[in-house]
């Protein structure tokens, strides 16, 4: 099995969350939220992938109101520079960002509140126009591996990337090869 095949089974086997703005969207992310909403959603390894319906224009066009944290995403400045690097054939048509983490929901938290300046992250909250977007979160933790149809042996290669760096690194970019460069991926 390739790592593209690999990271494709994982994608297949992610779960979703749906942003809701409507509500208290401080509570995003937050233990109450998780366990009222995503139970099985554990800050524990993994990877994620953040989707839209917006453009790459209207990505290019985004100004952020938040002018405290210096490690924020500019959007439009990132969005721009995809643009013009890869065709928009080579980006990503259905997901604007991927990644991976050790600690996955503080990641994902922090893409939608940046709270310090020492870690960079997308900070979408600092992006009025996110508020009436459909956002959607899907995720594959490491927590979530034996509720899968993988089989033995992919679980346990599963079990193995998961827990470094370096493979889950292998995963995401494997991901990007089949999917396109998601638009505010930085590297």
């Amino acid at each position: 099995m390739s790592l593209s095949e690999l990271a494709n089974l994982i994608y297949q086997q992610s779960q979703v969350v749906k942003i809701d703005y409507t509500n208290s969207n401080e509570a995003i992310f937050t233990r109450p939220w998780l366990i009222k909403y995503h139970s099985q959603l554990l800050n524990t390894s993994g990877w994620y992938w953040l989707s839209t319906t917006m453009s790459f224009n209207e990505f290019s066009s985004l100004v952020s109101n938040n002018k405290k944290k210096k490690k924020g995403c500019k959007i439009s400045e990132v969005a721009t520079k995809s643009k013009a690097i890869f065709s928009e054939d080579l980006l990503c048509k259905t997901h604007f960002y991927n990644g991976h983490a050790d600690k996955l929901v503080s990641r994902l938290r922090n893409h939608f509140y940046l709270q310090n300046d020492s870690t960079g992250a997308l900070g979408l909250n600092a992006y009025d126009v996110f508020k009436g977007q459909e956002v959607k979160v899907y995720y594959f933790a490491a927590n979530m591996i034996e509720d899968t149809n993988l089989t033995i042996e992919q679980k346990a290669l599963v079990k193995q990337l998961i827990s470094f760096n370096i493979g889950r690194t292998a995963i995401e970019n494997a991901w990007r090869s089949d999917n396109g460069f998601p638009i505010l991926c930085k590297h």
